[in-house]
């Protein structure tokens, strides 16, 4: 089982956590990118840490709903995790091709030769 870190605590935060347990991964915690406001809280009893927290050692789970911002940490913070991650209940045809970094989630359906790049988000239905 992997550990892996959400970086960003907003309201897609919740959907993110699902996806993550739905794909056998541990949350370690929570980083508030935007503010330091969710210090000392929790989310679905993950701890939300500041913003300036760093650990090097963890796989970072973009959590961003922003999609600039979310390009931004995409292409420079360090230790994105790259693997795609697919909730068991979507569908993707058999010759689908995927970049890195995409979340799928739940009642997805993607088409046969449809192309996703990186870093996407292809939400619920």
């Amino acid at each position: 089982m992997k550990t892996v870190v959400i970086l960003g605590a907003g309201s897609h935060t919740r959907s993110v956590m699902n996806l993550l347990i739905d794909c056998g991964y541990y949350i370690d915690y929570i980083v508030d990118i935007n503010s330091d406001v969710m210090t000392d809280e929790k989310i679905n009893d993950i701890q939300v840490v500041d913003k300036n927290f760093d650990d090097n050692q963890k796989y970072n789970v973009l959590s961003i709903g922003d999609n600039a911002l979310r390009e931004e940490y995409f292409l420079n913070y360090k230790n994105i995790f790259y693997e795609n991650m697919i909730h068991s209940r979507a569908y993707l045809a058999t010759k689908v091709k995927l970049g890195r970094s995409n979340q799928i989630f739940s009642n997805v359906f993607i088409n046969e030769n449809a192309r996703v790049r990186d870093n996407n988000l292809i939400n619920t239905g």
